[in-house]
């Protein structure tokens, strides 16, 4: 069985390594491309010497180059192109070699396939970043874990035992994500109503808010139908569903409409896009709704948490590692209209627990930082390196 190993977050005392982090996107659509993000902007002062290579050019590649990083982008292909896939992990050998790595690290899952076999023809260790993982588990995570990895960074305690119950002797280290403290503070931004008449949202009455792609397993549609329930009691409250259409489930946005106008919601629910300041749409918010199905950690939560908002979250996954119940926050399964409901009534018609859930929720955010958990990725390669080094 796999290994699971906590990650301390002080760097030890160990010479510099050279970790080639290999990234099949360039842009920031999810909780993945936001950790990679996060460790770029606080990589660069760690004993670690990062060098990125993406399989497609974008935003992520350029902000890594801004920072000075060594960045190479060697365009990706199906793996159902076998010559185009061998070539592929024949020049991410030789760019590994090139960059003297002594860690060939895959960001995602997916892939580790091509990065596996080039770190063997360069002869260093591999291993990648699980940022979650399907529920059964699908044929890639079987292949990765009959691969004989150096070691697996898990970004959560949940996923991290699907992942052992896969088998395979490859140790695991929990890296929880961090947040941006910063950009997620409240103090520094306009208060929640004028914050509302920013983005011309409702003045009065209360706002309930999820921030989210929109696909099935994130829960929209349950946030809507509770919508009805919760404006039998409170006439006056809205919701508001901030985040845009994603590629493979483009039917499901279309489908959120028709829900809204057949339960007659349309004056009282709006789905605004994809936007970029979701800190700004979070302020305004009374509520932040995170409804998903087994969700492997949650950056959003972290984010909502640290501007001091009441949160409700999935009871089953990376949520239950973030929010201790009715201290600094809520949780309701998914698709439990009637649980999801009766939290967001719980919260609404008791202010001063609202308060004191979200000054919990605060407190709680400050111990995600992006600059402990880079830490901490940092410290986990440190000892996929030391262990190779100690079986030689």
């Amino acid at each position: 069985m796999s290994r699971i190993v906590a990650s301390s977050n002080n760097a030890p005392d160990a010479q510099l390594l050279r970790v080639g982090v290999v990234m099949p996107l360039a842009e920031v659509k999810g909780g993945a491309e936001m950790a990679l993000r996060h460790l770029i902007q606080q990589g660069k002062s760690l004993d670690v010497e990062w060098c990125f290579a993406f399989l497609k050019d974008g935003s992520l590649a350029e902000e890594a180059r801004s920072y000075g990083y060594e960045v190479k982008v060697f365009p990706g292909h199906p793996l159902r192109y076998l010559h185009l896939t061998t070539l592929q992990i024949i020049r991410l050998s030789r760019w590994f070699k090139n960059m003297n790595c002594d860690v060939a690290f895959a960001w995602m899952s997916l892939t580790h396939i091509v990065v596996w076999p080039a770190a063997k023809l360069a002869g260093i260790p591999s291993g990648w970043f699980l940022h979650g993982i399907a529920m059964p588990p699908g044929r890639i995570d079987r292949i990765n874990s009959a691969l004989h990895a150096a070691g697996i960074l898990s970004c959560s305690q949940y996923v991290a035992d699907i992942q052992q119950s896969l088998g395979g002797s490859t140790p695991l280290h929990v890296v929880h994500p961090g947040v941006e403290l910063e950009r997620f503070d409240p103090a520094s931004l306009l208060s929640p109503a004028e914050m509302r008449t920013r983005l011309q949202l409702p003045p009065d009455g209360p706002l309930i808010g999820m921030v989210a792609r929109l696909q099935r397993w994130k829960g929209v549609h349950t946030l809507i139908q509770a919508m009805a329930a919760v404006r039998e009691q409170l006439p006056n409250a809205h919701c508001v569903v901030v985040g845009g259409r994603h590629d493979l489930e483009a039917e499901y946005e279309q489908e959120l409409h028709q829900q809204i106008q057949d339960m007659h919601l349309e004056d009282c629910v709006s789905l605004t896009g994809f936007q970029s300041n979701t800190h700004e749409w979070m302020q305004a918010m009374d509520i932040v709704v995170h409804a998903s199905d087994r969700e492997p950690f949650g950056i959003v939560i972290l984010e909502a948490m640290a501007m001091a908002k009441p949160v409700i979250a999935g009871s089953e996954g990376g949520p239950r590692e973030i929010i201790t119940e009715r201290v600094n926050g809520l949780l309701s399964p998914y698709n439990d209209t009637a649980s999801l409901t009766k939290n967001i009534l719980c919260i609404l018609q008791d202010q001063d627990a609202a308060r004191s859930m979200g000054l919990a929720a605060r407190e709680r955010a400050l111990e995600f930082s992006t600059r402990k958990y880079a830490e901490s990725v940092a410290n986990a390669l440190h000892k996929i390196a030391d262990s190779c080094r100690d079986k030689k």
